[in-house]
């Protein structure tokens, strides 16, 4: 089958996404030092690959500037669940919350933030456990261009070693690219390798993407569950984002600035069209814990399903 140029053109502004991601050190992009890219290449004509390496280089252009106009941040890095808390590896450690802060002064104290972070019902957004032993809380300051890591020891906040985030982990936080986010990235890329002919990730990419769905997709689906409810999130002086806002907002295609909080569409919180609001009703919104418990049990409902189905099926095939 013929590699299709669109789809190549299409997967390349992801490429560039992944890449700045990854970043191992803080060098100028170059399209053709990109596995990635390469594959997106292969097979095309060379005026096809110069227009495709256009794009990879806006499109990673403009995540440097999403980077450096970064507003002011607090970040909450959480471990994935295989991993020992008690050594802290910042390659086990995900992103899975951002809020933007357009005033420096207006970020929390270290006991105000603790208390945020445990009820995450009042955060939108966010794709982790309440803070706990081994929680890394990240605050970038604007004013100063400086970032200070924070570790919970599951009483307090306490300075840590200020080489604990990576030039990976810095770019996602400067430009919000949450676990969520990052997720969409890979999607996105494997779709288009389906429509385009490609073979774009290479394997540790793809096992990393079906990582962070197996372990996350729970809770995307539960941060999706909480918009169907109108409820009142804590964001006075401070914003979070959708994945959806995160990628549009730092597509070079679109011309959206993800730094710009006077930015109503971006900043505020929009509810679909069908979400039900309790104080018609009368009752409480439904929490985070209450959904993860009504998904734990139609788990185990369609696990006793498929267990009843094999039992008859193997009856069935003794009687005959």
């Amino acid at each position: 089958m013929k590699k299709d140029i669109h789809s190549a053109i299409q997967a390349v502004k992801y490429v560039a996404i992944l890449d700045f991601l990854h970043q191992k050190e803080d060098i100028q992009p170059e399209p053709k030092a990109s596995e990635m890219f390469k594959n997106v290449a292969k097979g095309f004509r060379k005026n096809d690959v110069t227009s495709i390496a256009e794009d990879y280089l806006k499109q990673y252009y403009k995540l440097m500037e999403s980077k450096n106009n970064s507003l002011s941040k607090v970040a909450v890095f959480q471990a994935r669940e295989e991993y020992d808390k008690s050594k802290v590896n910042p390659e086990n450690y995900e992103l899975i919350y951002v809020e933007n802060y357009p005033d420096s002064k207006d970020i929390p104290d270290n006991e105000k933030l603790i208390k945020r972070f445990k009820d995450i019902n009042k955060l939108d957004n966010y794709f982790g456990h309440p803070l706990r032993r081994g929680d890394i809380v990240v605050i970038y300051n604007q004013d100063a261009q400086k970032a200070e890591t924070l570790y919970y020891n599951g009483r307090q906040l306490t300075r840590f070693e200020d080489n604990f985030l990576t030039q990976g982990m810095m770019n996602k936080l400067l430009t919000n690219f949450h676990v969520e986010a990052e997720e969409f990235i890979y999607s996105a890329i494997k779709h288009h390798e389906d429509l385009g002919n490609l073979k774009v990730l290479p394997k540790e990419l793809d096992e990393r993407h079906s990582q962070i769905r197996k372990e996350y997709g729970e809770a995307f689906l539960i941060n999706k569950l909480m918009s169907k409810e109108i409820r009142e999130f804590d964001y006075n002086n401070c914003y979070s984002l959708s994945y959806r806002k995160v990628v549009d907002y730092n597509d070079f295609t679109l011309g959206r600035d993800i730094n710009n909080f006077n930015d109503t569409v971006l900043t505020k919180k929009a509810f679909p069209i069908d979400a039900k609001d309790p104080k018609e009703t009368g009752s409480k919104p439904v929490t985070r814990g209450q959904w993860k418990k009504a998904i734990q049990t139609m788990k185990k409902e369609k696990q006793l399903q498929d267990m009843s189905k094999e039992t008859n099926k193997a009856k069935s095939q003794k009687v005959r």
